[in-house]
């Protein structure tokens, strides 16, 4: 006789495995414990790049009424502003690392909360929902690399654009195309090239979908689909004479080729004039609000077009971090296009044989997705691995169910080029979208399972159930495994830390060596100097010490960022300071930012060569060198380390 659990508690189970009160409840504990967790995480150590300053000086010039771009640097749109800055103005909080941080944990759970509800309305599966938010959480835990960066804003939006998907196929589907046109064009207006993945996404779904289906509308939307597979190598064409450029793109094109040969071949034709016209109206009207504002508040119109397009677009040739693909990704990216192709011919060749790979293709498919995603999104695993098999969750129509989910797997897909040209925390950006992609397939897998080929548990003596709670099982333990080891250690890290106790980051915890060299550079400067310019950008500093910035042009590396038009402000603003005028270097970093850029020539630009020939050094605190303008020491300096 077979082994077999108790008919009831299967039957339990299986109806608990969709009931909506499970993942409200599921949900609300996830949320609960990655808040918990994601505190710790947040608050634990500090970046010496210092996108964070970067980001708090900028966002606290444009309250106090900067002129953005005109006045205020920024490679950033418009909507950032106009999302973030509200936030801090309506809590009444500062501008503040401790405050910024908090912002992100709270928009960290709202992604991953979204991600699971929109996973639990497409499949109605609590157990992948549950996963997914673990997963999400878990994979997005380099949110915490560079607090409240557009990347975090960002990330809140697709996901929020998922869970708009799942409207795609109901009765509200007009409004949803109006509140995802608005929130395409957000995204667009805060970082162009994801904001056009979004649209790329979009108006491929839009086209393709729409009825009733012609010869024109069919070709337009395979020429459409050609331009979209060349995408990736248009976007790195400057850089795929670097091998890992190539395999990127490649990556990438495959990919998207297996996508959309999918999407062609299974296309409803489901959509009407006012959808499309619902989603230019959302899309037009955020858009126009957003850059109306931004002229109004004094920005001109060249000030504009630089900040969010031309800008922008250069910012691939000043700096590009490699992503670490192997040659083996060729042979997997080709090996999932072909798959496909072989899909789609036994599809109208073998449609028996077809039926029968759907759903353990599915399950398999969406496994693999979730498996690389167990210990975090820092890894180009995810993408080289998982990318390949995202068409899988869109291999076979859903009747009722199609538009969402297609919608949902073309942004995974062109999203995934968001880790181009930095593949630093934008490669956790680039991919947590393929976790509910994966986590949406395996789901629907075990459905079709169940019911098409029910004969098939039949065999093995099982209840019809059992698949969906075996999965159910492995699942959540899955996914809670993750939870556990990724955020297990963060705790202890933490309070084995101390507190970097400056102004603003009271709640910061990092190492004692280095509160002690910020705390010292703080108060040396603090009492050293009246004006203050860093090599690179360290804006943090200035929100330490309480000495503001020479002008509004603020940023990281800005050897390569700002013009020589701009750096010639900054220095003219310095040598019309009174009292003493300092300048904080550190080599290391500037050593970092040379690699990077691949300049050798960073320290003869204009601000660092009045920097090299006004100033000499008077302080050595860690990594940091105090210089003071013409020679002028204050007694009592600090002696190097």
């Amino acid at each position: 006789m077979r082994n077999r659990l108790p008919a009831g508690l299967v039957a339990f189970t299986h109806r608990l495995v969709a009931a909506p009160w499970a993942f409200g409840v599921a949900a609300l504990g996830v949320t609960g414990a990655s808040v918990f967790a994601s505190y710790y995480v947040v608050f634990t150590g500090f970046r010496p790049y210092d996108d964070e300053g970067y980001i708090l000086v900028m966002l606290r010039e444009y309250a106090r009424g900067g002129v953005l771009y005109d006045d205020v640097y920024s490679q950033y749109g418009p909507s950032y502003f106009q999302i973030v800055n509200p936030i801090f103005a309506s809590l009444g909080l500062a501008f503040s690392h401790d405050n910024a941080r908090l912002i992100v944990i709270a928009l960290w759970a709202i992604a991953s909360l979204a991600c699971a509800i929109a996973v639990y309305r497409f499949t109605s599966n609590v157990p992948a929902a549950v996963a997914c938010h673990l997963l999400v959480t878990v994979n997005l835990i380099p949110l915490r690399n560079e607090p409240l960066h557009p990347g975090v804003v960002l990330v809140l939006i697709l996901s929020l654009l998922a869970l708009l998907a799942t409207f795609l196929d109901g009765s509200r589907r007009s409004l949803a195309f109006l509140l995802i046109g608005g929130m395409t064009a957000l995204a667009v207006l805060i970082k162009i090239n994801v904001g056009a993945f979004a649209v790329a996404a979009l108006a491929f779904t839009l086209i393709s979908e729409l009825g009733p289906r012609s010869r024109t509308q069919t070709l337009l939307a395979r020429i459409i689909a050609g331009v979209l597979i060349l995408l990736p190598a248009a976007l790195m064409f400057s850089r795929l004479n670097q091998q890992w450029a190539r395999t990127y793109a490649i990556l990438v094109s495959c990919a998207a080729a297996a996508v959309l040969l999918t999407l062609l071949r299974g296309a409803s034709g489901a959509l009407a004039p006012r959808h499309v016209a619902a989603t230019i109206a959302g899309f037009g009207t955020v858009a126009v609000l957003s850059l109306g504002f931004t002229l109004l508040r004094g920005t001109t119109i060249s000030g504009l077009l630089e900040g969010v397009l031309t800008g922008p677009v250069q910012h691939p040739a000043r700096f590009a971090i490699p992503l670490g693909l192997s040659l083996q990704t060729l042979w997997w990216s080709v090996f999932g296009l072909g798959i496909a192709v072989v899909f789609a011919w036994t599809g109208r060749r073998a449609p028996a044989v077809h039926d029968v790979v759907v759903g353990p293709g599915r399950v398999a498919a969406g496994a693999l997705v979730l498996w690389t995603s167990y210990s975090g999104g820092l890894k180009s695993t995810t993408l080289s691995v998982a990318l390949p098999l995202v068409w899988t969750a869109v291999a076979t129509a859903t009747p009722g169910r199609t538009i969402g989910r297609r919608l949902l797997v073309l942004m995974a897909v062109f999203q995934s080029l968001h880790a181009y040209p930095i593949a630093g925390s934008q490669m956790s950006w680039a991919t947590f979208l393929l976790i509910p992609v994966g986590a949406t397939a395996l789901a629907d897998g075990v459905t079709w399972i169940q019911e098409s080929r029910p004969h098939w548990i039949a065999r093995i003596g099982a209840s019809p159930a059992f698949p969906s709670v075996l999965v159910a099982g492995v699942l959540l333990s899955f996914g809670l495994s993750s939870f556990r080891t990724n955020f297990g250690p963060v705790r202890q890290a933490y309070e084995a830390a101390v507190p970097l106790d400056l102004p603003g980051a009271t709640r910061v915890h990092v190492n004692s060596r280095e509160a002690s060299v910020y705390q010292r550079l703080v108060h040396d400067v603090s009492s050293r100097c009246d004006a203050l310019i860093t090599l690179p950008g360290f804006n943090s500093l200035h929100l330490f010490t309480g000495i503001e910035p020479p002008t509004r042009l603020n940023t990281t590396a800005w050897f390569t960022m700002l013009t020589q038009a701009q750096q010639n402000t900054i220095v003219r603003r310095l040598a019309g300071a009174r009292g003493t005028v300092c300048a904080v270097r550190n080599a290391t970093m500037i050593a970092l930012v040379s690699r990077i850029a691949r300049r050798t020539d960073l320290e003869d630009v204009p601000l660092a060569q009045y920097v090299r020939t006004q100033f000499v050094p008077v302080a050595r605190i860690g990594h940091y060198e105090i210089m003071v303008r013409g020679g002028s020491i204050v007694p009592g300096s600090l002696a190097s380390e």
